[in-house]
């Protein structure tokens, strides 16, 4: 058996060595059981081991399906995406449940096969601030994942969502006979950077209002008119808070704009509430907060 203390020992600094030696004594547990420990951390806990033998084949069939109809893979040879396809795990998550956390290693490539995911950071001061949206047919955390360094955003399920899910050598192994995928793969991140750049210069150029009804049409445009989100899923996608997230939709809801009940946020017009995100000023009345900006 191999001696893990010696062989951290051997490729580890001094100082950091001793650093990990230390923490092992304090926490009682071996140097051993330590590294074993975090290796099994790195990899998702909800990856079943093989799909059962009698859904394989369908699984595999909707998996083609979905990647044919992606646009990281037109044009790619059907040969090559059938393997890639034969690779794939399907996992489910429910709403609100974590399909990558911060600091997490780049172990899969996931694209949506059903439902959506948000894309988001946690700033020092503790605020969730979101990032991207991502839905069916679309690929997350792509930057650590080529890049393969730990993911700097977690990605939260917005919704019960399904997702594909691709062992990172498998997937390199793809792309490096597919070149044209990496090529779209960096296009496809200029283009989101461009994207949060635009988020930014949103956040800085119009009121909590204006975010918060921008917030609501454009979910509606993607869910229709009846949207099953709490404030505070509405104040996190908005960078606002919940306490101006329930004022606004409150001043929409005396408008005629939309209606709520029972959890449900009900869009009635939605060409008005596009204007209103357009037009709206800051002139609901805020009281300071700390917890996240307005």
């Amino acid at each position: 058996m191999i001696n893990v203390e010696n062989q951290l020992h051997i490729r580890l600094p001094t100082e950091i060595y001793q650093k990990l030696k230390v923490k092992c004594a304090l926490e009682l547990i071996s140097m051993q059981d330590y590294v074993l420990n975090l290796i099994n951390m790195s990899f998702p806990q909800n990856l079943p081991e093989e799909q059962p033998d009698e859904r394989l084949e369908e699984h595999e069939s909707n998996a083609l399906k979905l990647l044919q109809h992606t646009p990281l893979f037109y044009n790619i040879n059907r040969n090559d995406l059938a393997t890639l396809a034969s690779k794939a795990t399907l996992l489910h998550f429910s709403k609100g449940e974590a399909i990558i956390r911060e600091g997490d290693l780049p172990t899969h490539y996931y694209i949506i096969e059903k439902g959506a995911v948000i894309v988001s950071k946690i700033s020092p001061s503790g605020n969730e601030f979101i990032i991207a949206i991502r839905y069916q047919g679309q690929p997350f955390g792509q930057p650590s994942f080529v890049l393969g360094e730990t993911h700097i955003a977690a990605s939260i399920a917005l919704e019960d969502t399904d997702v594909l899910a691709f062992r990172r050598k498998d997937f390199l192994s793809f792309m490096a006979r597919n070149a044209i995928v990496g090529a779209r793969i960096i296009h496809l991140e200029m283009e989101r950077t461009c994207y949060l750049y635009e988020k930014i210069i949103d956040m800085i150029s119009y009121s909590a209002p204006q975010r918060v009804a921008n917030t609501l049409f454009m979910l509606s445009s993607h869910y229709g008119a009846k949207l099953q989100f709490t404030h505070k899923d509405i104040a996190v996608l908005s960078w606002t808070t919940v306490e101006t997230t329930s004022r606004v939709i409150t001043k929409l809801k005396n408008l005629g704009i939309l209606n709520t009940s029972r959890g449900i946020i009900t869009i009635k017009n939605q060409e008005e509430l596009r204007t209103y995100g357009i037009n709206a000023h800051a002139v609901l009345p805020q009281k300071n907060h700390v917890s996240q900006p307005a």
